[in-house]
């Protein structure tokens, strides 16, 4: 399952990339996307790592930028 880390401290792309290899080196969830402010990153199996939001946040932490809510990504779209 899909969720959002909103970021706060982000402002350039240098803290994108930093944020992503933060992530990157977690084995708990598959990055999918990373902008300014947020990433979104996917679960494989919640149930097999209960501690994955303190793992994000740690990796997020010591990146040196501040999660601010993680929560289930939007994933419908709209169709007109």
């Amino acid at each position: 399952m899909a969720h959002t880390v909103s970021i706060s401290g982000m402002g350039c792309d240098h803290c994108v990339e930093a944020v992503r290899e933060a992530l990157g080196d977690l084995d708990v969830v598959e990055v999918q996307r990373v902008a300014i402010g947020s990433a979104v990153v996917d679960l494989p199996d919640e149930r097999g790592a209960p501690d994955w939001r303190d793992r994000v946040s740690a990796a997020i932490d010591e990146a040196g930028y501040d999660v601010t809510d993680i929560s289930p990504a939007d994933t419908t779209t709209s169709s007109a």
